[in-house]
């Protein structure tokens, strides 16, 4: 059985307007160790807050290995709105 040891980080883009304030509750996890052939791929949600004044909406995603998958909604986050980012990790 191969094991495999992931941390994941990733660098996140919003954009909507030139002023956009946009807070992680957390920018980077550790998936732990996993089997290699395992059927639960293993996954991660993170939360953003929109800080701004303005709606903005995530237009890009982009992780720190190829093995990684971005799911988000690219609807506009109203102000003080939350949004959120799953990446799962796909060997």
């Amino acid at each position: 059985m191969i094991m495999r040891n992931t941390i994941l980080t990733l660098a996140l883009f919003c954009c909507a307007t030139l002023h956009a304030q946009v807070e992680f509750v957390e920018t980077s996890c550790d998936l732990g160790t996993f089997a290699e052939d395992t059927v639960r791929l293993p996954r991660h949600t993170f939360t953003f807050i929109n800080r701004g004044r303005k709606a903005v909406a995530p237009t890009e995603v982009k992780t720190s290995c190829g093995c990684l998958k971005a799911d988000f909604d690219r609807r506009p986050v109203a102000p003080g709105g939350k949004g959120q980012i799953t990446v799962t990790f796909r060997p």
